[in-house]
């Protein structure tokens, strides 16, 4: 219950309370602490903290330490011992009440380092310092009995009953004299202590004189750094004033740059077109020159197959002369050969001697004119099978062509 500006009550907001309020653990709560901000140990040694701190802001219990046996909570910090005898703290160290040798503040716990080796049974924080509670150690007084055995055994001393009494006597004297002298040591103890709680009051007085102090030149600090914030602000404006003017540049020159390669592109890929047309081209260069080749050759060999089937034309009218004169002469000598034989078949020229001997040489001369007019005709008609097998290949040609 009460105030929770800085969650310390552990509720899950900053809402204080006039009554007291349930903080809900799952384990049982063995002990717990407050200050700025709490802290418990619960179940098997776990610390839970809650609060704010440097730590930051828990509005509900959270996990920050395992395996410790005690805890105790300051103004802005703790401590803690875990189940090894070692003491751990956390938080503000303006005044170094941590313990870790420097004045830095620690967000998480922190092992004292200069209480190892130690046997630590309690730790107790203060508003600026801590304490840790060592090992009792017990010192026995001798009793009456050792004392007086002592005497009667020492071989100093004589055996007198009277001097053993006066003896007693004294010692219950110093006795009564050392309780007196306790009371008078307590009474200054405590004047003491009264007179340290002044002193240290003084000394506060002047830290806080000393903070204050410090506070103003922090205020004027503040004052300097807020002038020159205000300044750095304005130059992040014009910077961030020129940075737009440049974001806009680099956005033209990049619209630029992306139209260009667009461009570049388009340039390109009419490029690759031409080329692909001028090999285009060139193959149709070279296909047509072949195509040219081939034109003169077939046209060569047109001039040839026509000068042959001119010749072949000549030929074949000679030969049709020749054939014409052959018919004619053929007649001729077919008549001539009927008017002979007529002449031979008459009876004055059968007893003729001479008859016989020409009749037969007339045939024979007559037979090799036929055999070389044959064989004439012959080769006339194997070239003009030539010829004519000649003409149906080149007008093959043209057609593929």
């Amino acid at each position: 219950m009460g105030s929770n500006n800085l969650g310390q009550l552990g509720t899950g907001t900053k809402q204080r309370s006039a009554s007291p309020v349930k903080v809900r653990f799952s384990k049982e709560v063995h002990k717990i602490s407050l200050g700025q901000h709490s802290a418990a140990i619960v179940g098997p040694g776990e610390l839970y903290v809650w609060g704010s701190g440097i730590f930051g802001e828990f509005l509900i219990p959270q996990l920050f330490m395992k395996q410790v046996s005690d805890l105790n909570v300051g103004g802005s910090f703790g401590a803690c011992l875990d189940q090894n005898g070692s003491v751990w703290s956390w938080g503000s160290n303006n005044n170094g009440e941590l313990g870790t040798g420097d004045f830095e503040p620690r967000k998480t716990p922190a092992r004292v380092s200069g209480l190892e080796n130690k046997i630590i049974r309690e730790v107790v924080c203060g508003g600026t310092f801590t304490v840790a509670l060592g090992e009792n150690v017990t010192l026995k007084a001798p009793s009456e009995t050792s004392r007086k055995r002592s005497l009667w055994e020492s071989p100093d001393v004589s055996i007198d009953q009277s001097r053993v009494e006066a003896l007693e006597m004294q010692l219950r004297e110093k006795e009564f004299e050392i309780a007196d002298l306790k009371d008078q040591l307590q009474r200054e103890r405590e004047i003491n202590y009264e007179m340290g709680s002044i002193q240290n009051f003084e000394h506060q007085s002047k830290q806080i004189q000393q903070y204050s102090e410090e506070l103003v030149r922090k205020n004027q600090e503040l004052q300097e750094l807020s002038s020159a914030n205000t300044e750095l602000k304005q130059e992040l404006q014009e910077h961030y004033l020129v940075n737009s003017q440049l974001k806009q540049e680099i956005q033209q020159l990049n619209d630029r740059i992306s139209d260009l390669q667009e461009r570049f592109q388009e340039d390109l890929n009419y490029h690759e077109s031409l080329e692909a047309a001028l090999q285009e081209l060139n193959t149709y260069k070279k296909n047509q020159e072949y195509l040219n080749c081939e034109l003169l050759a077939l046209k060569r060999e047109k001039e040839q197959l026509t000068k042959s089937l001119n010749s072949y034309k000549a030929l074949n009218q000679e030969l049709s002369e020749e054939v014409k004169t052959y018919a004619e002469d053929k007649e001729h000598l077919t008549r001539s050969l009927q008017l002979k034989l007529e002449d031979l078949n008459s009876p004055r020229c059968l007893m003729s001697p001479k008859v016989s001997t020409v009749k037969p040489l007339q045939r024979s001369s007559l037979n090799n004119y036929l055999s070389q007019i044959r064989e004439r005709l012959s080769n006339l008609h194997e070239s003009k099978a030539q010829l004519e097998q000649k003409v149906e290949t080149y007008k093959r040609k043209l057609h593929t062509s």
